[in-house]
């Protein structure tokens, strides 16, 4: 559904079926052993938010495969959302919204967002510094950040992410990889600080 409504919307850069499958929905799943390599268990998470949803990925498989989720898939492009809404209606999902919207506006247009979220995901959204920036008054805390990358994610992205996780209060608990076929996307993981965590910033 997504390869075809493409050729008319212009959802995402892949057009091959056999790619989408590989490229778009098995690299979404990656989210579930990245959050395993630090000890996450996804089964205590309930409340999930997917930033620059686009053609719903992360967001939709990854509730697929965690019908325990209820959340929002978030996009700033009404066209965007309004698809996504159209796949969750037909997938029976609804435990899941989509919303046209921003991360940084979100809480102010709806105050029941502020510290909400236990989950986010951002995939191809902006660097990992604006980001973080951009979902900090949305994790609960002790909540997660999962940023999904590429190969060409430089040092210098990294280096600014983690100086801006610092300024937003959070703590980064590094950057998993994940083999996807022939694929390793890289995901970053933070996780929102709390009262438990006085100590991790020395």
């Amino acid at each position: 559904m997504i390869v075809d409504v493409n050729r008319v919307m212009n959802l995402t850069r892949v057009t091959d079926p056999a790619e989408a499958v590989q490229k778009l929905f098995l690299s979404s799943l990656a989210l579930f052993p990245a959050l395993a390599q630090v000890g996450v268990v996804v089964e205590g998470i309930f409340t999930y938010l997917d930033l620059g949803t686009g053609a719903g990925l992360p967001g939709i498989p990854v509730t697929v495969a965690a019908p325990h989720l209820t959340g929002l898939l978030l996009d700033s492009r009404g066209k965007k959302a309004d698809f996504v809404g159209r796949v969750l209606a037909d997938l029976g999902l609804d435990r899941v919204k989509a919303r046209k919207g921003r991360g940084s506006t979100l809480s102010n247009e709806d105050h029941r967002f502020a510290d909400h979220f236990e989950l986010v995901t951002a995939r191809a959204v902006t660097t990992v510094a604006k980001t973080l920036e951009e979902v900090k008054d949305l994790v609960t805390p002790g909540g997660y950040v999962a940023i999904y990358k590429g190969p060409n994610l430089s040092p210098e992205e990294i280096e600014e992410g983690t100086r801006a996780a610092e300024a937003c209060g959070f703590l980064s608990l590094g950057i998993t990889e994940v083999e996807v076929e022939d694929l390793t996307p890289k995901i970053l993981l933070f996780s929102r600080w709390s009262t438990g965590d006085e100590g991790a910033y020395g």
